[in-house]
């Protein structure tokens, strides 16, 4: 009994480790555009890290690529028109702003219409983003 109490905690420890998984797909609309993964957990109240994965895009064209960028921020939840959005605000940890600037995702938008942004170098871009 003990034994299997153990492999449940750890398999629930190790399932709940990352509370939230975004993707974002480049919006179709703007050829400035981004996609991303980021595995988030909330460390928290309002606190998270996240390692975020993505790929700019200007004027249709990859720019870059960064893998597991580890990054901190914050997040909230609002309900529009009765659906929850999450909104994740995330820059990057330790000092490696070169990664990128900053990304406010507002993930699960009733409305699509490319709500979640990227600053990279001083500029937009723009994406569509998904919880999972």
């Amino acid at each position: 009994m003990k034994k299997i109490l153990l492999v449940l905690l750890f398999l629930s420890s190790t399932v709940m480790a990352n509370d939230y998984v975004v993707s974002c797909k480049p919006w179709n609309e703007n050829p400035n555009s981004f996609s991303l993964e980021a595995e988030i957990e909330i460390t928290g109240t309002s606190y998270i890290d996240a390692w975020v994965s993505l790929k700019v895009f200007k004027e249709g064209q990859e720019i870059t690529t960064t893998q597991k960028t580890f990054s901190i921020g914050f997040f909230f939840i609002h309900y529009l028109d009765g659906k929850q959005v999450t909104i994740f605000e995330i820059k990057p940890a330790g000092g490696q702003s070169y990664k990128y600037d900053f990304l406010n995702l507002a993930a699960d938008h009733p409305y699509p219409s490319g709500n979640s942004y990227l600053t990279y170098q001083g500029e937009k871009f723009q994406a569509e983003c998904t919880t999972k």
